[in-house]
């Protein structure tokens, strides 16, 4: 059954929102996070549409497109939001996997949908995953435990 109701306004994506929001409260905060020292960082929606811009520009270069698939196994930060919102901004579907998960479980997720990249937390993260992890790899956080044999798959969030 067709609602009588007319929708209004439609907004085509997550990345339209962003800009959106960006051209009507730009220097406004968008996002806070707490900091090591308990202070807080902000980010204006200038700031966080343009990073996610970037991040969206990054997985274009590295050859995903609209409908292919990036796994997410990280905290909730700021790194975090820019690199899901950007994927989904360019039509990239979002797997989220929980980080406490055991690393079985984590391979076989990974598996099953067949992602073509992965953001991960931290190097560390990636010690105990199958040898066929996809091409791609962004880590948002420091160079620590970073494997020799994945080098040249990783990039980095602050890059």
């Amino acid at each position: 059954m067709i609602s009588p109701v007319p929708l209004g306004e439609v907004i085509p994506n997550i990345g339209t929102i962003f800009l959106v929001h960006q051209a009507r409260y730009g220097k406004n905060h968008a996002f806070a996070e707490r900091r090591g020292t308990g202070a807080y960082h902000y980010w204006s929606w200038n700031e966080l549409a343009c990073d996610i811009g970037r991040v969206a520009e990054f997985y274009a270069e590295h050859g995903l497109v609209a409908g292919d698939r990036c796994a997410f196994i990280s905290a909730n930060s700021y790194a975090r939001l820019v690199t899901e919102m950007a994927a989904m901004s360019a039509g990239i579907v979002s797997v989220p996997i929980f980080q406490g998960y055991p690393k079985s479980l984590i391979s076989e997720l990974l598996a099953f949908s067949k992602v073509k990249a992965l953001v991960v937390e931290h190097p560390g993260m990636l010690k105990g995953l199958p040898k066929i992890l996809p091409k791609t790899i962004l880590v948002l956080n420091p160079r620590s435990d970073l494997p020799e044999e994945l080098r040249d798959l990783i990039f980095f969030f602050d890059d």
